[in-house]
């Protein structure tokens, strides 16, 4: 799913349509919830919203390195990562 996503060839900045792809696509890993259900995967819920958007920010910047990760971040906008930064802080049972 994610690398079929990967391949879209989208600008940087997506519309705000483009922001539910990108969010299914951080859900099929991290849980629409936040709770993965990878080993390997973080749990993202309830997880400080300016440290996500901090993390987020360094994967979209090259700071911070992560194959997926990394491709991920660079397709979201500032409002894109703010929203998703929201959803798992704020993140209930589903």
């Amino acid at each position: 799913m994610v690398a079929g996503f990967l391949s879209l060839g989208l600008s940087t900045s997506v519309s705000s349509a483009e922001y539910q792809k990108i969010a299914s696509a951080c859900f099929a890993c991290h849980g629409a919830s936040g709770i993965s259900e990878f080993k390997t995967i973080p749990n993202l819920r309830w997880q400080n919203k300016d440290y996500l958007v901090q993390q987020l920010q360094e994967f979209k910047n090259g700071t911070r390195k992560d194959k997926t990760m990394s491709k991920i971040a660079r397709l979201l906008s500032d409002e894109d990562i703010n929203h998703l930064a929201e959803h798992f802080y704020a993140a209930e049972e589903k």
